[in-house]
C-alpha cells in the first residue's frame, strides 16, 4: 500500500476524511443544442390597464406579486414550467451539490425530458419583470399625484399650541 492509500485509510478511520466511491463520469458528453431567439420573440403583451387599476387600489403596497402577474395577463397555472419552478429545481437537494457543468447538463436533460422550451422560461421571467415595472410605474405616478395635491404641500402648516 502506498503512502496516499495509508493516509486515506487513517483519515477515514479518524473521521477527518470520508472515502466515497468515485462519481461515474458520463461516457459521452451531452450535446447542448443552441439556437438564436430574438428579443421580440421573447416579449409578451402586459395588460397595462389592468395593472394600473390594481396599483390605484388604496392598499397597493400589500398586493401580492401573483395578483400583479394575473392582472397583467399571466396565468401561471397553465404554464408547466415557470421561472419559479426552475428556481425550486435549482435549490432542490437533488442538484444542490453539483458543480456548474453537471448542474447545467442535468437541467438541460430534465427540460428535454419534459419537453420544455427554455425560451418559455425566459419569456416567463421577462413578462414578470415587465408586469412589476408597470405596477411600479403606476404606483409612482399615484404617489406623485398624491404629493401634488394641496393637502400634501411641504412644509406642513405649523399650528402654535402650548404643549
Amino acid at each position: 500500500m502506498n503512502l496516499i492509500g495509508i493516509l486515506r485509510k487513517l483519515g477515514d478511520r479518524v473521521g477527518i476524511i470520508e472515502i466515497s466511491p468515485a462519481a461515474p463520469q458520463p461516457s459521452t458528453p451531452v450535446k447542448i443544442q443552441t439556437r438564436t431567439v430574438t428579443l421580440s420573440e421573447l416579449l409578451m403583451n402586459v395588460q397595462i390597464t389592468e395593472v394600473h387599476e390594481l396599483a390605484e387600489l388604496p392598499s397597493e403596497l400589500t398586493v401580492p406579486f401573483e395578483d400583479i402577474f394575473k392582472a397583467a395577463g399571466h396565468d401561471a397555472s397553465t404554464a408547466v414550467w415557470t421561472v419559479e419552478r426552475l428556481q425550486e429545481f435549482l435549490n432542490s437537494d437533488r442538484v444542490r451539490g453539483m458543480n456548474r457543468d453537471d448542474l447545467q447538463r442535468e437541467t438541460l436533460q430534465m427540460l428535454k425530458r419534459e419537453n420544455v422550451d427554455p425560451a418559455d422560461i425566459v419569456k416567463d421571467a421577462i413578462f414578470r419583470d415587465q408586469a412589476l415595472d408597470a405596477f411600479e410605474d403606476s404606483t409612482a405616478k399615484k404617489r406623485q399625484r398624491w404629493l401634488s395635491e394641496p393637502h400634501c404641500r411641504w412644509p406642513l402648516p405649523f399650528h402654535s399650541a402650548r404643549w
